[in-house]
């Protein structure tokens, strides 16, 4: 599960071709990961044949990164 990684890093990367935006969100949803932030990345890294992702507790880092992208949960 995604929420355990990050528990353990200070960032989950995730680059996939098959995991939409939508499909992250609802995979946080099921299993109530609502301490974590997503920002979608692909757009702003020009990625064009998948998607990509940057994970974070909401409490860690004290300052939010600015990593671009958008974020979606």
């Amino acid at each position: 599960m995604i929420s355990c990684l990050v528990e353990n890093c200070d960032y989950v990367i995730i680059e996939d071709a098959d995991l939409k935006p939508q499909d992250l969100v609802e995979h946080v949803k099921t299993f109530s990961a609502h301490l974590i932030t997503i920002q979608e990345m692909t757009k702003a890294l020009g990625l064009t044949g998948n998607y990509a992702y940057i994970i974070w507790l909401k409490n860690k880092p004290k300052e939010e990164p600015n990593f671009g992208g958008e974020r979606i949960w």
